[in-house]
């Protein structure tokens, strides 16, 4: 993780790309916990469940609004258009 956060540091990428890649590099629990937490701070839920394929689906949810999303990086993508990254 440590090489992902050098190269998103020289490139000004945002920090939720680099904690979608670090849940690639092994630890989606800990990446999924930090979206969660950024999307409540949004006003937003997360939750996750098994698909019926046997893979994770992430749902993003506010009043009528769900949408499900199938990995991390497209959850990351939905909060920083929806202006849900606090960093």
């Amino acid at each position: 993780m440590q090489a992902h956060l050098q190269l998103a540091e020289a490139s000004n990428e945002p920090h939720l790309v680099v904690r979608a890649r670090a849940a690639r590099a092994g630890d989606p629990p800990k990446t999924f916990a930090t979206l969660q937490a950024e999307a409540a701070l949004a006003g937003f839920s997360l939750t996750t469940s098994e698909h019926d394929d046997g893979l994770p689906a992430y749902y993003l949810s506010r009043w009528a609004y769900t949408r499900e999303l199938r990995q991390l990086d497209a959850v990351a993508a939905v909060l920083r258009q929806i202006g849900g990254h606090h960093g």
